[in-house]
């Protein structure tokens, strides 16, 4: 039908209106209440409407600042969408009325305003307010209410018209016959999913809100379709209004690990334990936990489940490695180097006495048991003259020369430490032999015996 007959068959209906609005719109605004937000809540439709028209807004008294804007059908559409980014008077979820929403505030006993001016004052009536309906008709134009004498008519879309906004309340176009309707479907990959998750029947330049909902483990990769947005939470995904058939499409990823920690030293022979930090704390589960590089101190095992390295080193030394933890998202490494300490020496004795020209021998007692060889001994001090200390035994030795008290200290030191004991040694002097002495009766006979030895001489030169 050309927009002219249109127009003309729509004219010619302007009588009747007001009396359709009269029987057919609800009667809405008898139970409008004003909310602090500088909302109407409207008590028998449960739509939410803004108290002021778009351009206007509250300082000191109701919709006293600013002015009335106005926009061709198009632009009060993207109004809509800038209002909800904008989070308008606190709310999301705005909308442009549609036709039946928008004639319910027509109050049918008075003109000029035809609206209840104490819940929407500073409405004007110099011009219609756009719906969201189109005229089915002629798809250029779309159904407008005046608030002058409360008529419903059709509009060229680039005319500039008011706009009032509404949000909540009764699914209202499904019910209005004139209303065009459109397929908006959400897409959801592996790893989540949109709510609601089948496909929305949206009246044109209404938009429709899909929940982002990722799997555990999961991260919302990426989202888009309708023209529409994120919220700053990045949860909700609400549509551009309604122009046609869309799709909203996400995809989502898997939350890759990472590893951190440092783990401590270990001794040999004793129980140890170290457990790296897995984060984040929506890591995708089950990781698997390998080596990428080097090797483990003997004596130790990785638990590949969990990522401890545990049990009992064996032997010291340093030891670096790559331990490594694989997901369905990624790959995360942690460099690492574990020191396995040995055992320090002890040392405890204490020695016996010395003789002079004895022999000799002390060894302290060297502890414990796995002690770290090897281990090498050293004097502080003066050993008693006579003997040596061996540095691969500990073992003090020889045969000493003179007695006396001998103090000095042995020490023992291996790779993780030393250990020292001080002794006190004592040399004591030898026994002489004795001298025999003659008595009385020996030097009588010694005597005797020389002198018989005389004679006997004598009277071999005679």
């Amino acid at each position: 039908m050309p927009a002219a007959l249109a127009l003309l068959l729509a004219h010619a209906r302007r009588a009747a209106l007001p009396l359709a609005a009269a029987l057919l719109a609800p009667a809405a605004w008898a139970g409008f209440t004003v909310q602090p937000d500088g909302t109407v809540a409207d008590t028998a439709t449960g739509l939410v409407w803004d108290r002021c028209p778009l351009g206007l807004s509250t300082t000191a008294d109701p919709c006293d600042t600013g002015a009335a804007a106005i926009y061709d059908w198009s632009s009060a559409l993207a109004a809509v969408q800038t209002a909800n980014t904008g989070s308008h008077l606190g709310h999301r979820g705005w909308r442009l009325p549609n036709k039946n929403e928008l004639e319910s505030l027509v109050k049918i006993d008075t003109q000029n305003p035809v609206i209840d001016t104490s819940a929407f004052p500073g409405t004007p009536f110099d011009r219609y307010f756009w719906s969201s309906t189109t005229f089915v008709p002629d798809p250029t134009l779309a159904w407008f209410v005046s608030f002058a004498y409360g008529h419903v008519d059709a509009g060229y879309k680039p005319d500039a018209y008011y706009v009032r906004l509404v949000r909540g309340g009764q699914p209202w176009a499904p019910f209005d016959a004139l209303a065009i309707h459109y397929t908006i479907t959400p897409s959801a990959g592996a790893g989540g999913a949109l709510n609601p998750s089948t496909a929305q029947t949206v009246a044109e330049g209404n938009t429709q809100a899909f929940t982002v909902q990722p799997s555990a483990g999961h991260v919302l990769n990426a989202i888009s379709g309708c023209g529409g947005s994120l919220d700053a939470g990045g949860s909700i995904y609400t549509t551009a209004p309604a122009t046609g058939d869309c799709t909203v499409t996400a995809s989502f990823t898997a939350v890759p690990p990472t590893l951190a920690g440092t783990p401590g030293p270990a001794v040999v022979d004793s129980a140890y334990s170290f457990t790296p930090t897995l984060g984040p704390a929506n890591v995708l589960l089950p990781v698997a936990y390998t080596l990428a590089s080097g090797v483990l101190p003997p004596g130790l095992a990785l638990d590949p489940a969990t990522g401890e390295i545990a049990g009992t080193p064996t032997a010291p030394g340093s030891y670096p490695l790559t331990l490594q933890a694989t997901n369905g998202g990624g790959t995360a490494q942690l460099p690492l180097t574990m020191i396995v300490h040995g055992i320090a020496p002890t040392l405890a004795g204490t020695p016996g006495p010395a003789m002079v020209g004895s022999a000799y021998s002390f060894t302290p007692t060297l502890g414990p048991a796995n002690v770290t060889q090897p281990v090498t001994f050293a004097v502080v001090g003066t050993l008693p003259p006579g003997l040596t200390l061996d540095t691969a035994t500990g073992e003090v030795s020889g045969t000493p020369t003179a007695p006396g008290s001998y103090a000095f200290t042995l020490s023992a030191t291996n790779s993780e430490g030393a250990a020292t004991l001080g002794v006190a040694m004592v040399v004591l002097a030898g026994q002489s032999t004795p001298v025999p002495t003659l008595g009385e009766w020996g030097l009588m006979l010694l005597a005797a015996l020389a002198a018989a030895l005389g004679l006997r001489g004598l009277r071999r030169r005679q």
